[in-house]
């Protein structure tokens, strides 16, 4: 479990660091490679979601492990 748990905050760091990096480019960048506000928006909403479905996979993933040592077959 704790070695899931470093990697869940291993690939947080790397994806924050990753969206502010891309923001940093958004907003210094050239403008011919700039997106709009509008796909901005949805890749921000999208992250939200995926983010959201992969913190609940993540808790269905260590419910199993801390009840699956006390299933017997």
């Amino acid at each position: 479990i704790a070695t899931a748990e470093a990697k869940m905050n291993e690939y947080q760091k790397k994806f924050d660091s990753d969206l502010i990096q891309m923001k940093e480019n958004q907003r210094s960048g050239p403008s011919h490679e700039k997106l709009t506000q509008t796909m901005l928006d949805i890749m921000e909403r999208r992250f939200k979601n995926i983010n959201e479905h992969l913190i609940h996979l993540y808790k269905l993933k260590l419910r199993f492990f801390v009840k699956a040592p006390t299933v017997k077959n």
